[in-house]
């Protein structure tokens, strides 16, 4: 009987929040290196030049807008550039990351009469299906087809972490019983 598994709102939401997190560390050190590590460099110059002046720092703070607390270290150009690294390190993992999450939360995988469509979009004959591992499926909810089609072997996963789990049950079902027989199982 067809049936239909769909990404779940949850798992779309949960793996939503990947790039969300990897482009704000890449901003929040993009700043750093930008606009943060050089006011802290101005201050801590300016504090430097002023520390013997009495009462020159506190006015040139008030003047500015400044804390008068005095910044810790001086950064130096090399930290700086690090800072520029680690934000186009984590802003490209975050690009490739949204890149996969686009692509994934829009997946199905469906039973048809003669065929499973697999989350790649690739339609597979019940006839091609050589492997079934169930290992996993009672206590993770995780099942591996396999199948040769067009000479080449192939495989793809039911996870009911990410797709309907009752849509899995029917789906698995249905394999089983359109391969039964045929198909090794490994349970």
């Amino acid at each position: 009987m067809p049936a239909e598994a769909r990404v779940m709102k949850t798992w779309i939401q949960q793996k939503g929040l990947i790039p969300v997190f990897l482009f704000g560390f890449a901003l929040w050190f993009l700043w750093d290196g930008l606009i943060g590590w050089p006011r802290s460099n101005e201050r801590f110059d300016a504090h430097e030049r002023l520390k013997e002046k009495s009462g020159e720092w506190e006015k040139l703070c008030a003047a500015r807008g400044w804390t008068t607390e005095v910044p810790h270290k001086r950064y130096e150009r090399s930290d700086i550039v690090v800072q520029f690294a680690i934000s186009a390190l984590t802003g490209s993992i975050g690009a490739f990351s949204l890149v996969f999450w686009l692509r994934a939360k829009k997946t199905f995988i469906r039973s048809e009469t003669d065929a499973v469509i697999t989350p790649s979009g690739r339609r597979v004959p019940y006839s091609n299906i050589t492997d079934l591992d169930l290992r996993k499926w009672k206590s993770k909810g995780l099942a591996t087809i396999v199948y040769s089609l067009e000479g080449a072997k192939g495989r793809f996963i039911l996870d009911d972490a990410k797709y309907d789990p009752n849509g899995l049950d029917a789906i698995l079902a249905d394999i089983r019983q359109q391969t039964a027989g045929r198909a090794q199982v490994d349970e």
